[in-house]
């Protein structure tokens, strides 16, 4: 054991870099130098003090963020720091706050950080690498199962000495790996001493991070207040940010009491992200803020989630009529001002979605993967049923209704019928917010055009996320992954291995040898086009089978605020950072 600690000590300071790395860029092209002073969208000169309150729908049970058990109040991230930061105005690059410096040996999987020595936790003791190594350690063990998902190639960490550590991975190329590595929340070890990493609390759990949790009262709100000896605060990541005195999250019930709560101005600043409040609440009210901030962030895949580990959903026609009998248009129209565009990808309003076209690229890379798929994915570009906006939508329910006769579906009596059986095919939408029903009510009467019996199940938001945990639905409503540049994040959300890991976000139950391979290879390509095409491949699989039903997605933040708050004027693409905003003097 003595000889191979030694021996890691000795490979720390190999690399193929001549000197310690600043920062990390997934594309080896860091925005910002070694001497930068802030970031660009920041204002260093924003005034500080104040108080920001913003308002959240739902409630919280746990300060614990880290475990499955509870669910989470907003903005327990203020409480801890990580690694390095992540910029808002890049594809991917971290700059130095916990560690000072990173440094990569490509010849032996290795990734060595050296700490900064000001490190220091709410309770005025020094982070360490003994901290750094718990956080991991407990997180893959005891943590929420997301985590051992995440760290999966993580081979092993050795603490050289306080202040220096390394980690040995599993596949040095896998860079989205790398990069959640310095975005882990660091805890405490000591804290954890005498304290049950594994059970839920309302008590703050201690971190080093820039606020300190107070009054946490489940269902009302809770309280962040700046920690003044904040040890970070003249960082160049932390310039800038960071402004009020206080930090108050405020929940309400339901979206319509937050949006009367905040024309009463009992809070400052909400997201809104139903159009039919977006267009009729906020409208001429004077100081109130109503602002459409257009991004380039990846939108994801909203969309009704289909169990298919169900009997019912493991039949594609099935899940093909059920596609063809959503009427996104007249849904739009009536009941979203038009605000939204149809979503036909899983990496909507971003470079990594599927063209048109199948390249050149693409096809060599499936040469690898399964020559079986090349003529199917190369003449099947999927788009979602375009209807009038009448509400008729006759022809895309006779295509759903030929696809399911064809597949030996049988209706009798108005009831639908699987091939083979009497058993009759109902579903039930899952869903904790009740202003979905809207939306739902009028799908639910064209499935049941095709004998499809529909139904709503509307419950709170701690049986809601319980049920998620263990499969035990239907339909509901998801977001697949929205990251900045696809990743690991992917393995968690679509690889067979988690289907039936609870917790997982898996939800879908999807499990496909082709899509299992692609995910796996993304994580370790660091070439943007390679990127692309294993992306673009990726997702014209995933919607030639049909595991979901696609919603909608809009490409700017709506945001409502009162005006004795004011942002940074300085846009950014990747992000609408809040934290940069303060208080008007």
């Amino acid at each position: 054991m003595k000889h191979l600690y030694l021996y890691l000590i000795s490979l720390c300071f190999v690399s193929y870099t001549a000197k310690p790395d600043y920062s990390f860029s997934y594309f080896n092209n860091p925005k910002y130098s070694q001497d930068f002073k802030s970031f660009d969208y920041v204002n260093i000169s924003a005034p500080q003090g104040g108080i920001l309150s913003i308002g959240s729908v739902g409630s919280f049970n746990s300060l614990n963020p880290f475990i499955l058990s509870g669910q989470s109040a907003d903005g327990l991230y203020l409480t801890f720091d990580t690694l390095m930061r992540k910029s808002k105005d890049e594809l991917g690059s971290t700059y130095p706050l916990i560690a000072r410096s990173i440094i990569i040996d490509t010849n032996h999987s290795l990734i060595k950080f050296k700490l900064n020595k000001n490190v220091k936790i709410h309770d005025g003791t020094s982070l360490t690498s003994k901290d750094v190594k718990y956080t991991f350690d407990i997180l893959k063990e005891k943590g929420h199962p997301r985590y051992r998902i995440y760290f999966r190639e993580i081979l092993n960490i050795k603490i050289i000495d306080d202040y220096n550590i390394v980690f040995e991975l599993e596949n040095i190329k896998n860079k989205d790996l790398i990069i959640q590595l310095t975005q882990v929340p660091i805890l405490s070890k000591n804290y954890f001493s005498t304290n049950d990493f594994s059970k839920t609390t309302i008590t703050p759990i201690m971190g080093s991070g820039p606020y300190n949790a107070k009054d946490a009262n489940p269902g009302q709100s809770i309280t962040y207040v700046k920690n003044t000896n904040y040890w970070a605060k003249d960082l160049p990541v932390n310039l800038g940010v960071n402004n009020f005195e206080e930090i108050k999250y405020k929940y309400y019930r339901d979206s319509n009491v937050a949006v009367r709560a905040l024309k009463a101005k009992e809070y400052d600043f909400r997201y809104e992200n139903i159009a039919k409040n977006w267009s009729n609440e906020y409208n001429n009210i004077q100081n109130l803020n109503k602002e459409l901030i257009k991004h380039n962030i990846p939108v994801g895949m909203q969309c009704f989630t289909l169990n298919n580990r169900l009997t019912k959903f493991q039949d594609i026609n099935l899940r093909k009529a059920l596609n063809l009998a959503f009427d996104f248009e007249w849904t739009n129209k009536n009941l979203f001002f038009d605000s939204y565009i149809r979503t036909n990808s899983f990496f909507e309003n971003s470079v990594f979605k599927a063209q048109d076209n199948i390249s050149d690229i693409e096809l060599k890379i499936l040469q690898d993967i399964n020559k079986k798929n090349i003529a199917a994915l190369e003449f099947h570009n999927f788009k979602a049923p375009i209807n009038d906006s009448s509400g008729y939508n006759r022809d895309a329910l006779k295509q759903a209704q030929q696809i399911l006769l064809q597949a030996g579906y049988k209706i009798s009596n108005q009831q639908l019928f699987a091939p083979n059986s009497n058993k009759p095919i109902n579903v039930e939408f899952l869903i904790n917010s009740p202003s979905f029903k809207r939306v739902i009510l009028p799908y639910i009467a064209n499935l049941n055009k095709l004998g499809i019996k529909a139904s709503i199940k509307l419950v709170d938001s701690s049986i809601y996320q319980k049920k998620l945990e263990n499969f035990d639905f239907d339909i509901t409503v998801n977001v697949f992954p929205r990251s900045i540049v696809p990743g690991n994040e992917l393995y968690s959300y679509l690889h067979t291995k988690n289907k039936g890991v609870k917790g997982s976000h898996n939800l879908a139950g999807i499990s496909n040898t082709t899509i299992d391979q692609i995910v796996e290879k993304i994580p370790a390509i660091d070439n943007l086009e390679y990127l692309k095409a294993h992306t673009s491949i990726l997702d014209r699989v995933l919607l030639s089978n049909y595991y979901v039903i696609p919603h909608w997605y809009i490409n700017a933040f709506r945001i409502v605020y009162w005006d004795n708050i004011s942002d940074t004027e300085h846009t950014t693409e990747y992000d609408l950072c809040v934290e940069c905003w303060f208080e008007n003097k």
